[in-house]
């Protein structure tokens, strides 16, 4: 089944404020240099034999950009949760167990 997206971002789908407008050349660039990034960590994962797969990159890409952006802006949402503990669940939870 296809998702079909209704609205301009996910935020706006559950309901949050609209996302504040970002100049077209700006939002290019961003939308490049991210995609790429994702598209290296993707393909250095895969090369590399790591357990999971492209799913496993992109959950934990979509999770540690949240936890970066919460730290640096909202920093006491997560104070009391050590952030290597916050980490490592993390990995444990979308990646694999090592078979070998």
């Amino acid at each position: 089944m296809l998702a079909v997206r209704t609205t301009s971002t996910p935020a706006a789908a559950m309901g949050a404020l609209p996302s504040p407008p970002v100049r077209a050349d700006l939002r290019a660039d961003l939308t490049r240099a991210s995609g790429a990034g994702l598209g290296r960590n993707i393909r250095f994962h895969l090369d590399a034999g790591l357990p999971g797969g492209t799913m496993s990159v992109l959950l934990l890409y979509l999770a540690m950009r949240g936890l970066i952006v919460d730290d640096l802006t909202v920093p006491e949402v997560l104070a009391r949760y050590p952030l290597d503990d916050l980490i490592g669940e993390l990995v444990r939870r979308v990646l694999p167990p090592d078979t070998e």
